[in-house]
């Protein structure tokens, strides 16, 4: 009888003991989602793409040197983040991703663009994002850099997109436009037609063109260096598409210039670019007919070799906006 007694009380403590461990795992349950911290949601997404055109702050003569570029974005005056450094380049792409947690309405971004050096840094520019231009679908395209430098068109491409939503398309293919003279007389814009094939966007003044850039997002404005590819329907005859500008409604077809920077060194004064440019040379540009022997091929036979399938290389009809 005692060995029964002994079992019974045995079971007993064993489902006392199970009945404490279930009130204390119950415990632990109830108050376990009340610890754990709920991530936060961030505001809103950038993509640093890369930039393009920008100047070459370490050329010297003899060396072929290339600026070493990172990327900084602020809000509000405080660094949100710094992209990697990408060496040696013209071009440099970053495709860097990053989330902002903490955004005030109405704050701008500003993403500066900088050369980092072995002592100190060279300030390459600027995009400056107004609220209205991202805060209502984000955005997706290439903006014209501030205080890129003298005679230097420079772009930084950049996506946003907001809580909830993926990145806007990219406008692809180039951009349609249709301008309408109204009462003015002028569209405001002056264009060049040397290549023969389209029209180059030299100037933007005051005018039709302008009052529609004032209308538009970004990515949607006629700029300076744009190449228009068809008016009113006429294409391939530059000369053609400019008598189109006397009608009183145009229908544009634009497609962005891409900037690229080559550093074209002569061995000696017998040295030739090999380059046929019009004549006389019209505006802040030339633009590039023919390419014969010369140092310039020798600059695409190896960007041929060394960057294949990249389009690294000047071809005719490339636009030339700075040299010296």
């Amino acid at each position: 009888m005692g060995s029964s007694a002994c079992c019974s009380n045995s079971d007993e403590n064993v489902a006392r003991i199970d009945s404490e461990a279930i009130k204390k795992m119950d415990v632990s349950d109830e108050t376990a989602p009340a610890d754990k911290a709920v991530p936060a949601k961030p505001k809103m997404t950038i993509t640093i793409i890369g930039a393009r055109g920008i100047r070459n702050s370490d050329w010297l003569p003899g060396t072929g040197g290339k600026p070493d570029c990172y990327c900084v974005a602020k809000l509000a005056g405080k660094i949100v983040h710094k992209t990697e450094i990408i060496t040696d380049s013209l071009a440099p792409q970053w495709v860097d991703e990053f989330d902002v947690f903490e955004y005030n309405d109405g704050d701008e971004i500003e993403f500066n663009v900088w050369d980092s050096d072995l002592i100190g840094q060279d300030y390459l520019g600027k995009v400056v994002l107004k609220p209205e231009q991202f805060m209502e679908n984000g955005l997706n395209g290439d903006y014209l850099m501030e205080e890129a430098g003298e005679n230097i068109t420079a772009y930084l491409g950049l996506k946003i997109k907001l809580p909830s939503k993926v990145y806007p398309s990219e406008q692809v293919g180039g951009l349609e436009v249709t301008l309408e003279k109204g009462e003015a007389n002028e569209y405001g814009i002056t264009l060049d037609d040397q290549d023969k094939v389209n029209l180059h966007v030299c100037e933007i003044y005051e005018g039709i063109v302008q009052k529609y850039n004032d209308s538009v997002k970004d990515n949607m404005k006629v700029m300076q260096t744009d190449f228009i590819t068809s008016v009113n329907g006429v294409e391939g005859n530059a000369e053609e598409m400019l008598k189109q500008f006397k009608e009183a409604k145009v229908t544009i077809k634009l497609r962005r210039a891409m900037n690229l920077a080559a550093i074209l060194e002569k061995e000696d004064q017998t040295s030739k670019l090999g380059i046929i440019v019009p004549k006389p040379v019209r505006l802040n540009a030339l633009v590039i007919l023919t390419i014969e022997d010369g140092i310039l091929r020798a600059y695409n036979e190896k960007c041929s070799r060394s960057f294949p399938g990249t389009g690294l290389s000047v071809s005719k009809a490339k636009w030339v906006q700075h040299s010296s």
